[in-house]
């Protein structure tokens, strides 16, 4: 670690994030880790256990932070975000979704209130500074039939990251918020206002209104009206994106006009205006 990248580290302690906190139950109960594997793994546990729903398990670094499908996540101490939030929703196991949509939507609004920066949401669960990736969002379900036991909402942001933090392969394609606005940020701060922003959209699909989260996410996207190509285990598809659904699934219209979704894969833009 650089002597800048010393200068950028911190700790953020439970006295730390409950102090201001305006939420009714989205982190009033945590579980902190100087290090840990992953808050998800330590969550999963903790949801076995009982944890309230709102528990928030967060970290100073991981040794095993996941990304989607499995993808390391870069977790260095005392400078980002690592943490997982455990609810227990009551809604259908097909809403669960929604979940993730509220979270990219929280997590951007937060940033783009905050520092004033150009974020945007990159389906299905990136936030984007400038087109270059600095959030990501993992959620974990455990349902049966027709019940939601958990969700586990994993968000891994790269707050006060330096250049020389990242892996050499990833370097032009990710930042952080320190990177792009020129100085650090406070992550507690940065944790409370997600919190509180998360709590108003969660209420919103417990209630039965999704179309304002829908609705939120599709405001902060730089996903729609784009060219994009989706590639996953199932093929490829190339076109506009137009939309997207109430499981989260991302609305394409090809060259010839015809509409097909896409439940999963990885974006890439094949035009960025």
């Amino acid at each position: 670690m650089s002597d800048d990248s010393r200068e950028l580290s911190d700790s953020v302690s439970e006295r730390e994030i409950l102090s201001g906190l305006e939420t009714e139950f989205l982190g009033r109960h945590i579980v902190h880790f100087d290090s840990t594997d992953s808050t998800n793994t330590q969550a999963l546990r903790l949801a076995g256990e009982g944890a309230p729903e709102g528990t928030l398990v967060i970290a100073e670094s991981q040794t095993a932070g996941r990304g989607r499908l499995g993808r390391k996540w870069e977790s260095p101490p005392g400078v980002n975000l690592y943490f997982t939030l455990i609810l227990r929703p009551d809604i259908p196991p097909a809403d669960a979704p929604m979940i993730t949509l509220a979270a990219a939507a929280a997590l951007t609004k937060s940033v783009r209130a905050l520092y004033k920066l150009p974020a945007a949401i990159k389906w299905p669960n990136d936030m984007l500074i400038d087109f270059k990736k600095c959030a990501g969002i993992l959620t974990e379900m455990n349902a049966e039939p027709g019940r939601i036991r958990h969700v586990l909402l994993g968000v891994g942001v790269d707050v006060n990251m330096t250049e020389d933090m990242f892996p050499e392969e990833i370097r032009k394609i990710s930042t952080s918020i320190y990177l792009s606005r020129g100085e650090r940020a406070d992550r507690a701060g940065l944790l409370q206002r997600f919190l509180f922003e998360m709590e108003g959209l969660y209420g919103n699909i417990v209630s039965g209104r999704k179309e304002i989260v829908l609705d939120a996410w599709r405001n902060l996207s730089c996903t729609l009206g784009r060219r994009v190509t989706v590639r996953g285990l199932w093929g490829e598809r190339t076109g506009t994106a137009m939309d997207i659904d109430a499981s989260g699934s991302l609305v394409i219209e090809d060259d010839g006009g015809e509409l097909d979704k896409v439940m999963s894969g990885d974006l890439y833009f094949t035009q960025k205006n």
